[in-house]
C-alpha cells in the first residue's frame, strides 16, 4: 500500500506544483490571450518527466488545449460578465464581474482542458468514465474560477506586488481588479492540475502498451 501511494502523491503532486508554479508566472507574465500557453508548457513538462507520455506530439499538443482553454473562457466572461446577475459595469470606478459568468467560464476551461488532455494521454479511457471525468473536471473548473476570483482581496497581494493604488483599499469580492485575475490564475490552475493528477494517476501505474 505504501508502495503505491508514495508514486501516487509524487505524481500528483508534481502536476500540482506545476499548476501553481503557471498560475504564478500567468499572474506576472499577461500575455493576453495566451495566458494559457504557460499553464499547458507546465503540465506537459511535468507528465513527460513523470514518463507518463511517451509521444512527443503529445506535449505541444496540451499546449494547444490550454491555450484554446483559455482563450474560451475569457472570451465568455467578457461577453457576460456584467450581464448576469450580480455584474455592473462603473465607468471610471470598480466594476463588479457575475459569479454566474465566472462558473459559466470556468466551466468551459475545465471541459477543454479535461476533455482534450484525459484522452490525449490516456487513449485507453472507456468512454463511460471519460465523459463522468469531464463532466466532473467542468464543474470543478466553474467553481475553482468562483473560488479564485473571490479570493483576489486576500490572495491577490501575495501574487503581485501591489500597486501603490491598491495598498490599503477595500475591495469587495467580485469586483474587477487586476488582483482578482491574479488569484484567479492561482487557484484555478493549480486546482486544475490536481485534478487532472488525481484522474491520470491509475493510468501512469497501469501495466499495457501506450500509444
Amino acid at each position: 500500500m505504501k508502495g503505491k501511494l508514495l508514486p501516487d502523491l509524487r505524481f500528483v503532486g508534481s502536476l500540482t506544483l506545476a499548476g501553481l508554479i503557471s498560475g504564478g508566472l500567468t499572474a506576472n507574465l499577461s500575455m493576453d490571450y495566451l495566458d494559457g500557453c504557460l499553464f499547458g508548457v507546465m503540465l506537459a513538462f511535468s507528465l513527460a518527466i513523470s514518463g507518463i507520455t511517451d509521444r512527443l506530439w503529445k506535449l505541444p499538443s496540451i499546449v494547444v488545449l490550454t491555450t484554446v482553454a483559455f482563450f474560451i473562457s475569457w472570451m465568455l466572461m467578457f461577453e457576460t460578465a456584467y450581464q448576469f446577475p450580480g455584474g455592473h459595469y462603473s465607468f471610471g470606478g470598480y466594476s463588479r464581474v457575475s459569479p454566474y459568468s465566472l462558473f459559466i467560464a470556468g466551466m468551459a476551461g475545465g471541459f477543454v482542458v479535461f476533455g482534450g488532455t484525459l484522452p490525449l494521454v490516456n487513449p485507453r479511457i472507456r468512454f463511460r468514465s471519460l465523459v463522468l471525468r469531464v463532466i466532473g473536471g467542468s464543474v470543478l473548473g466553474g467553481a475553482l474560477a468562483v473560488i479564485g476570483w473571490a479570493l483576489g482581496p486576500s490572495l491577490g497581494p501575495w501574487v503581485v506586488p501591489p500597486q501603490p493604488w491598491e495598498v490599503n483599499v477595500w475591495t469587495t469580492a467580485f469586483e474587477d481588479t487586476r488582483l482578482h485575475h491574479c488569484a484567479l490564475h492561482v487557484v484555478w490552475q493549480a486546482g486544475m492540475a490536481f485534478a487532472l493528477g488525481v484522474n491520470l494517476r491509475s493510468y501512469r501505474l497501469s501495466p499495457g502498451p501506450r500509444n
